[in-house]
């Protein structure tokens, strides 16, 4: 199985179209020390520690410590063993600040939600007083109406009553002046019997002295 996943994965090194071949350079190292083929899975475990991913870098110097160990290099096996560390701080500074960057984030997210929720719920209400003085305008249009209306009908009936009572009086005038004539008429008629009478007195009056 060594053998023919060190196949595949030689065939994949070489393809273009994966531009990141960390991946395959740090299992290429393990199969190589699987098969003791020492010199080569030195060389892909130190192409994967200048590859820059600092947790495949890790395990990578683990290994090179390994394979100095086993050739009785202890100096350089110990540089390894060092880097191997400082690259595992790195990583525990890197999941730290990618911790506080969640929290931050998550703190930020609620902060904002909050905050939206604040703007929703204030334009709810602007919303709903905008509706609210909306239909109070409308209410208010529809009452001023009907007392328009009303007001315009009684205008209308005060009119009818006031050109009845000019009609109305106009007759009672025209009546009054009638009946006035003719009571001056029937008074003066009176007065000439009056005053034949006295003349009729007067005249035997006269024939009697």
């Amino acid at each position: 199985y060594a053998q023919e996943a060190k196949h595949a994965l030689r065939k994949a090194e070489q393809r273009e179209d994966i531009g990141d071949k960390t991946f395959i350079h740090a299992i290429l190292g393990k199969v190589y020390k699987d098969l003791q083929c020492w010199d080569s899975a030195y060389y892909y475990h130190l192409k994967v520690t200048e590859s820059g991913n600092v947790e495949k870098a890790y395990h990578s110097y683990r290994e090179l410590y390994d394979l100095e160990k086993r050739r009785k290099n202890y100096d350089k096996a110990s540089e390894y063993l060092e880097k191997a560390l400082d690259s595992r701080n790195i990583m525990q500074y890197i999941t730290r600040t990618e911790a506080v960057a969640r929290v931050n984030a998550l703190y930020n997210y609620q902060r904002t939600e909050s905050e939206n929720n604040r703007l929703a719920l204030e334009n709810e209400q602007k919303q709903s007083y905008i509706y609210l003085l909306l239909l109070g305008l409308f209410v208010s249009f529809i009452v001023l109406m009907f007392i328009a209306i009303y007001v315009w009908k009684n205008k209308q009936e005060l009119r009818i009553q006031a050109e009845k009572y000019r009609v109305y009086s106009a007759k009672f005038k025209a009546k009054s002046q009638a009946e006035i004539q003719e009571n001056k008429w029937k008074i003066e008629k009176l007065e000439h019997l009056l005053e034949d009478v006295k003349i009729q007195k007067d005249t035997l009056r006269s024939q009697l002295l």
